[in-house]
C-alpha cells in the first residue's frame, strides 16, 4: 500500500493532531515504517493530495502510532470546538465518511458486497447494482425568545447545570417549522410562533445537519417532559447557567442573540 504523504486520522472518536494543533499528519515521516498503518482503510481522498482514513487498530497500535508520529490523540468533540470553520467543515465531513464507509460494506437490499466508486463518495453493491450514499440526518435546534429572556433546557444525560436549547430529528412528512413546533410542544409544553430559520452547522455525532431556527413565545409555562428534558427555565444574559461550548451552534446562537445579530 502507498501510504499517502498528509492525511486525516480518526480512531473511534479520536482525532490525531500534530503538535501544534492542526490535523493533517504526515506519516511518511515517521522514523521507520509501522505496520499498523497498514491496517488503517480505506484511503478516501477528501482533497486533492489530502487523504482520511479509519484506524482499524488496537488501542495500543494507536498509541504507539500517536507517539511515533509526535502528534496528541484528542476526543473529537473537545477537538472540535477549537477549530476554525473551515477546519471543522474538513473534520467533520472526514469523520462521517469514515462511519458511513465502515457501517455500509454490505448492501441493504440484497446483502452482497459493497465497492467503493472511485472519483466519487458511493458505494455501489457489485450484485444489485444499488447505490448507497452518505447519510445525513436532519435535525433542528432551535432559541425559544420571549422578550430579552431565552428558554434554555436540561437533558437528562447531561451533566447538572448543563443547558442549551430545545431540539430533536425530522421526522418523515415533516417540514422543519414542523418538526420546531413539535419538538417545543413535546419537549417543554409551549406553544411558539414566528419560526425564522438561522444558521445551519455539521454536527458529526455521528452525522447530523443540525438547522437553527428561532420562535417567539406564544403560550405555556415551561413544563418538562421528563423523559429526555429534566428541567427548563427562562434565563436573561445575566443569569445565563453554564452553556455548551464554543464551536457549537447553540452557544453561537445565543451570543448572537444578545450581540443583537439575529432578531
Amino acid at each position: 500500500m502507498n501510504i499517502p504523504d498528509l492525511f486525516i486520522l480518526f480512531y473511534d472518536r479520536q482525532i490525531l493532531l500534530t503538535s501544534d494543533h492542526d490535523f493533517f499528519v504526515a506519516l511518511k515521516g515517521l522514523p521507520q515504517p509501522f505496520e499498523g498503518v497498514r491496517k488503517v482503510l480505506p484511503w478516501l481522498e477528501t482533497a486533492p493530495g489530502i487523504y482520511t482514513g479509519e484506524a482499524l487498530l488496537s488501542p495500543e497500535d494507536w498509541k504507539e502510532l500517536t507517539q511515533l508520529s509526535g502528534g496528541i490523540s484528542m476526543d473529537f468533540r473537545e477537538a472540535y470546538g477549537g477549530m476554525t470553520p473551515h477546519q471543522r467543515s474538513r473534520a467533520s465531513r472526514t469523520f462521517q465518511l469514515n462511519r458511513w464507509n465502515l457501517n455500509h460494506q454490505f448492501c441493504g437490499k440484497c446483502g452482497q458486497q459493497n465497492k467503493r466508486v472511485e472519483g466519487v463518495f458511493n458505494l455501489r453493491c457489485e450484485d444489485c447494482g444499488l447505490d448507497h450514499f452518505p447519510k445525513i440526518c436532519p435535525a433542528v435546534i432551535c432559541l425559544i425568545h420571549k422578550g430579552d429572556q431565552i428558554l434554555l433546557a436540561r437533558n437528562l444525560k447531561t451533566p447538572q447545570g448543563f443547558y442549551s436549547h430545545v431540539a430533536g430529528f425530522v421526522e418523515v412528512g415533516e417540514s422543519l417549522e414542523q418538526t420546531v413546533a413539535r419538538e417545543i410542544a413535546e419537549e417543554v409544553g409551549l406553544k411558539v410562533t414566528d419560526i425564522r430559520y438561522i444558521e445551519s452547522q455539521s454536527w458529526p455525532f455521528p452525522d447530523n445537519l443540525m438547522l437553527g431556527f428561532t420562535a417567539a413565545w406564544l403560550e405555556g409555562e415551561p413544563k418538562p417532559d421528563g423523559v429526555e428534558i429534566g428541567d427548563a427555565q427562562w434565563f436573561s444574559f445575566d443569569t445565563l447557567p453554564k452553556l455548551p461550548r464554543k464551536g457549537s451552534i447553540s452557544r453561537s446562537m445565543i451570543e448572537c442573540f444578545y450581540n443583537k445579530e439575529i432578531p
